[in-house]
């Protein structure tokens, strides 16, 4: 999933994840519950499109370690901001399938 027209084209599939907004228990526990659910359905990569200023870092930890435990690979796509801990979860993509659209803002301090 290494193009932006590929990223498009997924973006309606089923195996999409939206993170919008900041990273805290409520929204880590629906992108953890998204993964499991999706990985344990197939082995096909799931997209987490990312818009997020950030937020906490201890989420942010369980987050990655649940997408190193997955059987699948999971792509990684910022459509505006990845600032903070999102611009961490941005990084936890699959090598190859971590992408930024042109106008986006990857910002990490």
């Amino acid at each position: 999933m290494p193009s932006n027209r590929k990223a498009a084209k997924t973006l309606g599939s089923c195996r999409v994840i939206h993170l919008y907004g900041d990273i805290d228990e409520k929204s880590g526990r629906e992108i953890i519950n998204r993964l499991i659910n999706l990985d344990n359905k197939s082995d096909k990569d799931i997209l987490l499109t990312i818009d997020s200023p950030g937020g906490e870092v201890d989420v942010l930890v369980s987050i990655y370690q649940i997408i190193r435990l997955l059987r699948c690979e999971v792509a990684t796509l910022a459509l505006a901001n990845a600032n903070s801990a999102a611009g961490v979860l941005l990084a936890c993509g699959k090598p190859g399938k971590r992408m930024v659209m042109p106008e986006s803002v990857v910002m990490l301090h």
